[in-house]
């Protein structure tokens, strides 16, 4: 079975809305990349993909749709990204950016500019914010993990379970 049908089945039996799955279609490796982001929650909640299957995908072109999940990398300039398995990732922010950090991602931050970086982390996450321009401001909403140098973070919001 090949991956798009796979992930599909996974997702009708792990309760995926009706808009999800009437969606589908037959996506290619960078529009599962976008499904996962547009259904961002949801993955989340079922721990879906693992890591192993996303692994499976082109990584190159995983990684240019902003998923990470293996090896150190550098990330420019994206809207979204995601860091999980035990990939670690510098992600220098240039325009506002949303970051989630998974599993046993690391993420080093750098903020330029006058932007605001938002971060999600879960489970044995690490972050730290390597440096930020004094405008720059970053949010981090904690649901477990590690935040070094907590005070370039300007706000946390602590969502433990």
């Amino acid at each position: 079975m090949e991956l798009q049908e796979q992930l599909k089945q996974e997702a009708i039996n792990l309760g995926a809305c009706e808009e999800g799955i009437s969606s589908w279609g037959d996506p290619d490796v960078g529009e599962l990349c976008r499904k996962y982001f547009k259904y961002q929650d949801f993955c989340i909640q079922h721990n879906w993909p693992t890591v192993d299957e996303i692994k499976t995908a082109d990584q190159s072109i995983v990684r240019k749709h902003g998923i990470f999940v293996t090896g150190k990398e550098i990330a420019h300039s994206l809207k979204d990204i995601v860091v999980m398995g035990d990939a670690e990732v510098s992600v220098h922010v240039m325009a506002p950016c949303n970051v989630t950090v998974r599993h046993n991602g690391i993420a080093k931050i750098f903020v330029e500019d006058d932007v605001l970086c938002y971060v999600d982390m879960h489970d044995n996450a690490n972050i730290k914010v390597c440096y930020k321009e004094a405008k720059a401001r970053v949010a981090v909403s904690y649901y477990g993990g590690t935040i070094e140098n907590k005070e370039m973070v300007d706000r946390i919001y602590n969502k433990e379970k």
